[in-house]
């Protein structure tokens, strides 16, 4: 019995002390990723920090006869040719359709009776399947009164009330269009997203020779919608790191349980 303490006490500590190095290995992983992500966290914000910033039409006409490189820019971005549609009056910088389709669908249902025997029912649904959703935005468009060549993203779609819109050839209810009366198979409906002729916002472009303009890069450019130059600005910079932490402290403290509750099991049952 005395060497059976012996044993046990020896086992609790090979369990502690393995504990203790996964601790250890999984703070060396964590410190090499950590790093990676600092490092490019860093160069973000520098790539952001040493960037013109940029609210004055002259100042921006002046970069981009001289080819200025980065710039965060603010200013009204206006569509000179807008896009229409077949159902809503007016024209708009960008129309987005999202559609479903009214389907009938089967599925199966399994009986048990009292006795175990089993009996399979077929039975049927009508649901609303998403068919598919198409965008399209103007390339015949101004930023500060200058014609530019890029294609740009945006993120201010907007869901639009179908009601304060003329509406041709289909059915409203709600912010919704119907192709047929309600509830018959085939149906489709549709909701219609759009982006006004003209709006302010930011972006942060990278500016070349001849006025052309992209991304960081060489990304897609993304128009921040009703944002300004110091909005852009404060989330480029933002250090998310702790986002890393939230993951990998649980995800160390779980590898530690488990080497602990594995040596456990094989050494005590």
């Amino acid at each position: 019995m005395y060497l059976n303490k012996i044993q046990k006490k020896k086992r609790i500590i090979i369990i502690i002390l393995s504990a203790i190095v996964a601790l250890a290995i999984m703070i060396g992983i964590g410190f090499m990723i950590y790093g990676g992500i600092r490092t490019r966290t860093l160069d973000r914000q520098n790539l952001y920090l040493t960037a013109h910033q940029i609210t004055d039409q002259n100042q921006f006409e002046h970069l981009l006869a001289t080819a200025g490189g980065r710039t965060i820019v603010e200013g009204n971005i206006q569509a000179t040719k807008g896009i229409t549609h077949t159902y809503i009056s007016g024209e708009h910088f960008g129309i987005q359709v999202r559609q479903e389709r009214y389907t009938m669908e089967t599925y199966t249902v399994t009986h048990t009776d009292s006795n175990g025997n089993t009996r399979v029912e077929t039975r049927t649904r009508w649901v609303w399947r998403y068919r598919g959703t198409t965008r399209n935005v103007t390339n015949d468009y101004t930023f500060m009164n200058q014609d530019l060549n890029a294609n740009i993203t945006f993120n201010n779609w907007q869901r639009i009330n179908l009601n304060e819109y003329n509406v041709s050839g289909q059915r409203v209810r709600g912010n919704r269009l119907y192709s047929t009366n309600m509830n018959r198979e085939g149906t489709i409906r549709s909701e219609i997203s759009i982006i006004p002729m003209s709006f302010n916002g930011a972006m942060f472009i990278d500016i070349h020779p001849d006025k052309i303009i992209s991304g960081i890069g060489g990304s897609e450019i993304r128009f921040h919608a009703n944002r300004s130059v110091e909005d852009v600005l404060a989330s480029g910079v933002a250090d998310r790191t702790w986002i890393f932490f939230m993951f990998w402290i649980p995800l160390s403290i779980g590898a530690i349980v488990l080497v602990i509750f594995l040596k456990r099991r094989v050494w005590f049952g």
